[in-house]
């Protein structure tokens, strides 16, 4: 049979718990309100849709601007020098 001291400390993990579950719930929440007002997004499953065009977006972007320094280092590079 639990004693009294165990069924405080039960309690007080319990509470403990709820407590870190609730700021965990707030936290998805606040992260949720900013998906939708940043990128119009309703879901994780739209925020991943939305992440996988932002990454392939920035992989085109890195190979223009590298083709674009390649091309100017070749025009201009000896005069920098």
């Amino acid at each position: 049979m639990a004693t009294i001291e165990e069924v405080s400390r039960l309690k007080q993990q319990v509470l403990r718990l709820q407590s870190d579950a609730d700021r965990a719930a707030g936290a998805l929440q606040s992260e949720m309100v900013q998906l939708q007002e940043q990128f119009n997004c309703n879901t994780i499953e739209d925020a991943e849709v939305v992440l996988s065009d932002l990454v392939t977006k920035e992989a085109r972007a890195k190979d223009a601007f590298d083709k674009a320094l390649l091309a100017f280092n070749k025009k201009w590079g000896d005069v920098l020098r």
